[in-house]
């Protein structure tokens, strides 16, 4: 087994990745929640700043170094 993923075959694929977010909105809103506020949480829930997500933030997706 690699680090950080490398040289580890993950167990499921994109589209299977896809469907289990779509089930999960779609369970969000029949249990009364706003499935547009899953964004908002999700950033809120990374631990960067407001005015970082999604820049500068080592803990934001963009900021990953492509090696890992």
């Amino acid at each position: 087994m690699g680090a950080y993923g490398v040289n580890v075959s993950l167990p499921f694929n994109r589209k299977q990745e896809s469907e289990a977010d779509f089930i999960g909105l779609r369970l969000m809103a029949e249990a009364g929640y706003d499935p547009r506020e899953a964004v908002p949480f999700w950033e809120r829930m990374s631990g960067c700043p407001k005015q970082l997500i999604g820049k500068v933030c080592f803990r934001a997706q963009q900021s990953i170094p492509e090696f890992l």
